[in-house]
């Protein structure tokens, strides 16, 4: 069971390079329970989600509206009994300014059956937002709201203006 699984884990982020939704959805349970830890006011594709077609719309028209994915990596791939963990590197292109963004994730996953039945991913969201707005946050000299014109968002998408 420990190959299959290191194989599964290997295919869905293979899948998730891929962007392909079918492939990404093959590998889902359809009670999956997944979270991906991040600012969810600034970054819509974070937060929980409960079931396949909830994961699959993050996928298939939630990220799509913010970025270009142009790069999925996996650095690390650890597999253990029914769990694997990975770090990955993610790159892509903002549609609101054209910026090239990269950011780590570190995901968890575990299996029941042949599929993904649970996924938490912890991205470093204090760069990921300095990514985002293109400027580093200097939390020593105060912190202010960010502004439309450090973050504009490209119309059309669900992200709020914080």
């Amino acid at each position: 069971m420990h190959d299959l699984n290191r194989l599964l884990a290997e295919g869905f982020y293979e899948a998730l390079a891929s962007r392909d939704g079918s492939r990404i959805a093959a590998y889902l349970s359809d009670d999956v329970d997944w979270m991906s830890i991040g600012p969810v006011e600034m970054l819509s594709f974070c937060g929980p989600r409960r079931g396949k077609a909830a994961v699959m719309e993050v996928f298939e028209r939630v990220i799509p509206a913010v970025v270009d994915i142009t790069s999925y990596v996996t650095d690390i791939l650890v597999v253990d009994g029914d769990s694997a963990a990975g770090l990955n590197r993610l790159s892509g292109r903002l549609h609101a300014t054209g910026r090239v963004i990269t950011c780590r994730l570190a995901n968890f996953m575990r299996f029941r059956d042949g599929k993904i039945c649970e996924y938490r991913s912890l991205m470093d969201s204090f760069a990921a937002v300095e990514e985002f707005i293109g400027q580093r946050l200097d939390f020593h000299q105060g912190i202010a709201p960010i502004s439309r014109e450090l973050m504009p968002f490209a119309d059309g998408t669900d992200l709020a203006v914080v």
